[in-house]
């Protein structure tokens, strides 16, 4: 039952809330984390891993339980995952300069390519991404790579 969410809307069953095993609320949890924290280039996303379970608790997660997380997991994979000068920023287009690195592929609402994971952003492309992101509104933000 780790695909249930809190708020209902999982599988297998569509359970609720409580009516879900506390195993796996748990698990969910777990899961999520150690899925998510792959997608990220070192140890930068991990803050944003857990930013997402902050965000989505009592919705897709047990609220009671997100908050047991922070530290066990801040204290493993800080050990597993390879440091980075860099942190990866979540901006909207209106937010972002010269010099800055796309941490992902910048892509359109309908899915069209616009810039590619590791292009420097210049004045050209930036103007390019609030044209695209005023017609065309892509759901996520620009990752982009930032010193820390």
């Amino acid at each position: 039952h780790h695909h249930e969410r809190y708020d209902g809307t999982g599988f297998p069953d569509g359970l609720k809330g409580q009516a879900i095993p506390t195993g796996a609320r748990i698990v969910a949890i777990a899961d999520f984390i150690d899925k998510s924290v792959r997608s990220y280039e070192g140890d930068s996303g991990l803050e944003l891993v857990l930013k997402k379970i902050e965000e989505e608790k009592g919705t897709m997660f047990d609220p009671k339980l997100t908050s047991l997380f922070v530290k066990p997991a801040l204290a493993l994979y800080k050990k597993i995952l390879p440091k980075t000068e860099y942190a990866e920023l979540q901006l909207l287009p209106k937010d972002l300069q010269v010099g800055m690195i796309l941490g992902r592929d910048v892509t359109s609402g309908t899915g069209l390519l616009l810039l590619s994971k590791g292009t420097e952003l210049n004045q050209a492309n930036i103007q390019v991404l609030k044209r695209y992101y005023e017609l065309d509104p892509s759901k996520r933000p620009v990752a982009v790579w930032s010193k820390r």
